[in-house]
């Protein structure tokens, strides 16, 4: 098998940012801070992958994304959704208020990088001291080499019943507060459709 170049698999798709924390479990939301909480899930198909949307504040704000999965070895991925059908991670942080878009989509492994290349703008908006619910983002792989997804259909849908239970159960302080809930266009349907992969290191067959 031939040794592939090394590369930076941020910047080599333009795709720069870190990922945004959880709250803690005793966070405490008062309108006050300027802050509010947005809540969602990322949800996958697959198994050596670390699975990725990426949101920014409008019009000129820095990208930063909420994930689920493991990119490397050994993959042992923590999953929110245990006896649900589902694997994947609720993501529930704290946000300035201000208006902000999702943008664009990445899958990252021990061996390939695959991004988004076909715009697309999900705008949500944060207000001081409320909690919102953005939406699942499902991640069904199409494409693999190996253990590692290198293609996928991403869909942005509502899974509030599911995700907002993990939610009141993991923030028993937020559990009274009314959720503001993203209206999602077109339910259920994909999102950017297009893609590129790079590989950078040989992928995992075993």
């Amino acid at each position: 098998m031939p040794i592939l170049r090394l590369v930076v698999l941020l910047g080599l798709f333009g795709l720069q940012g870190c990922s945004t924390p959880n709250i803690k479990s005793d966070y405490q939301l008062e309108k006050s801070t300027g802050e509010g909480v947005v809540i969602g899930s990322v949800t996958y198909g697959g198994k050596l992958s670390e699975f990725k949307v990426f949101y920014r504040a409008i019009p000129d704000g820095k990208a930063a994304f909420f994930k689920a999965g493991i990119g490397q070895v050994p993959p042992f991925p923590r999953n929110d959704f245990s006896g649900t059908g589902a694997t994947g991670e609720l993501f529930s942080s704290a946000l300035p208020a201000g208006v902000y878009e999702f943008f664009a989509w990445g899958i990252h492994s021990g061996g390939a990088g695959t991004a988004s290349t076909e715009p697309f703008s999900i705008k949500f908006t944060v207000t001081a001291g409320q909690p919102t619910y953005l939406g699942n983002f499902h991640f069904v792989p199409n494409r693999r080499l190996g253990l590692t997804v290198t293609g996928a259909v991403v869909y942005h849908r509502s899974e509030a019943e599911r995700d907002l239970r993990v939610f009141k159960r993991n923030y028993p302080s937020l559990a009274a507060k009314q959720i503001e809930m993203l209206s999602i266009a077109g339910n259920g349907s994909p999102i950017s459709g297009s893609y590129e992969t790079k590989l950078y290191m040989a992928p995992l067959t075993y």
